[in-house]
């Protein structure tokens, strides 16, 4: 009996650090070859923006919504900007809210479906990606989160 419970408790452990393993952060070129092969177009407005420990900025454009995609120069300046869009994407939630939250030994994930618009932020290692779009895109928008890895 005791040796059956130390093997569940074990697989579930396993089990559990799986799912919460670590994720591998995309390069610019990385990001622009995912997105262009699947049919969307991507433009460097690095030198566009001047924010403060941003290495690269790049906008996609799916020709329904725009991804953001920033890469800081250290993974701090990347987890503190995920956290105060996640505390402002919160604090602007309608009357109803549906969200979903994942975190890992190098990433994070929050999106979160509120008054008609579908919002997600996801960052891993030093990188962060940006979603907003309405409801009626969600699924598009979680098909790219899921073709990137974030």
């Amino acid at each position: 009996m005791k040796r059956t419970v130390l093997i569940t408790l074990l697989t579930l452990a396993i089990l559990l650090l799986a799912a919460c393993g670590s994720r591998t952060a995309l390069t610019p070129a990385d990001f622009t070859t995912r997105m262009q092969n699947a049919g969307h177009t991507v433009e460097d407005i690095t030198h566009l923006e001047s924010l403060a420990g941003v290495e690269a900025f790049l906008l996609a454009d799916t020709g329904r919504f725009t991804v953001q995609f920033l890469i800081y120069e250290e993974e701090n300046g990347a987890r503190g900007i995920f956290n105060q869009v996640q505390r402002a994407m919160e604090d602007d939630r309608g009357s109803s809210r549906t969200y979903t939250q994942r975190n890992g030994s190098n990433f994070n994930r929050f999106t979160q479906r509120t008054d008609g618009r579908f919002e997600a932020i996801a960052r891993v290692e030093n990188t962060l990606l940006v979603i907003e779009t309405t409801v009626e895109l969600r699924n598009e928008a979680q098909a790219i989160l899921d073709l990137l890895g974030y």
